[in-house]
């Protein structure tokens, strides 16, 4: 009874905010349309998850408006892609913007409010500033020798993703930029989803496509792509989290957590033993002390610095940042297809700038007003 108790708020507070408010002087047709869209939004959510993880995926009205944006994009998308190959289904979407709360979510207390990027719908959490034990230390007993030593690190405080970025939010850039298309929507490409015959991405099946569900396929290079086009956009700075604030965040603050918001693995990740081989929608799981979810485990997420086998032996104390050494680019938070040792906070991975998978990511930070 819980359950249908808040997906009908949830149904209620939509349709005041989105048919009523922010498409006002939408015409009746067009209204009828968003009203059956948030029909079923509420129908996939009801099947998908229960009043626990209802609570945790909508934790404010902004998030609420924001993951309904997603939903649309995301139809927009699976439009866009089968109208390409004259297949599947034809669906509509448009925006959304935040709005004055209508209805109260569970929301964390003593954390500062979530900050929302209404261009993409993206929710941000403040981090802040403070000092550190970077790297495997004795409260870690599977270190590897390129998390340490565990040395003191000192950051400024930043925003960065609640959630890693969606498909729809990056398919917003791709659509709007007609550039740096992921790997499974790239003409001619053995990986495309349709016409393509390489099965890597076709097997995630919903996974790839969902809007709420986080990006994959995409490169370093698209990841700094994607953060250059939205500061642009909208006159803030956005930037792939450095390594060292990667961490700091990952692991709440710097607290001693293995895994991102504490034991057990199973509780806060998704990973080798209980994905089923897909990734999952953003906010599932546990989120960690800061109200972040999902940065261990799901997607692995591209960071700024180059990487260095011998980092923590040599870098700077303060905001550290490696852009002189090395070829390869910093990896962290593992994937729905990695053990739990590799999706630990301190676990350190690494790729060429170019290179594409179908369980690789990326969240961002914001800083600074440009």
């Amino acid at each position: 009874m819980e359950k249908e108790i808040f997906l009908s708020n949830l149904k209620k507070f939509l349709k005041s905010v989105i048919c009523h408010s922010l498409f006002e002087e939408a015409s009746d047709a067009a209204k009828i349309g968003l009203e059956r869209d948030i029909e079923e939004f509420i129908k996939e959510n009801a099947e998908q998850y229960s009043i626990q993880e209802l609570s945790e995926i909508f934790v404010s009205s902004q998030a609420a408006i924001g993951l309904f944006m997603e939903y649309r994009d995301a139809s927009l998308l699976l439009s866009e892609v089968n109208n390409e190959n004259r297949r599947c289904r034809s669906v509509c979407a448009c925006g959304s913007a935040a709005a004055e709360p209508l209805l109260t979510f569970s929301t964390d207390e003593g954390r500062p409010r979530d900050w929302f990027e209404p261009t993409v719908g993206m929710l941000f959490v403040w981090v802040p500033g403070g000092t550190f034990l970077m790297g495997s230390g004795e409260w870690d007993e599977q270190g590897l020798p390129d998390e340490k030593p565990a040395h003191e690190v000192r950051l400024d405080g930043f925003w960065i993703g609640k959630f890693a970025v969606t498909v729809a939010q990056y398919m917003k850039f791709v659509r709007e930029t007609d550039s740096h298309y992921p790997q499974w929507l790239e003409k001619e490409s053995q990986y495309h989803i349709v016409t393509g015959s390489d099965d890597s991405y076709k097997k995630l099946g919903k996974a790839l496509i969902g809007g709420t569900y986080p990006i994959v396929g995409v490169s370093w290079n698209d990841a700094m792509a994607y953060s250059e086009w939205l500061s642009e956009h909208t006159g803030s700075a956005f930037l792939l989290p450095s390594e060292a604030e990667w961490e700091y965040a990952a692991r709440s603050g710097g607290k001693h957590e293995k895994y991102s918001g504490g034991y057990p693995v199973d509780k806060v990740a998704w990973y080798f033993e209980n994905s089923s081989g897909v990734p999952h929608p953003v906010g599932t799981k546990a989120p960690n002390g800061l109200g972040i979810y999902n940065m261990c485990g799901n997607v692995s997420e591209w960071c700024l610095d180059l990487y260095s086998r011998f980092a923590y032996s040599t870098q700077n104390c303060n905001n550290p940042v490696n852009t002189v050494e090395g070829s390869c680019r910093v990896v962290r938070g593992g994937s729905y297809t990695y053990g739990a040792r590799d999706v630990r906070c301190t676990d350190r991975s690494h790729f060429v700038p170019e290179v594409r998978t179908n369980d690789l990511g990326f969240r961002l930070v914001m800083k600074k007003k440009m």
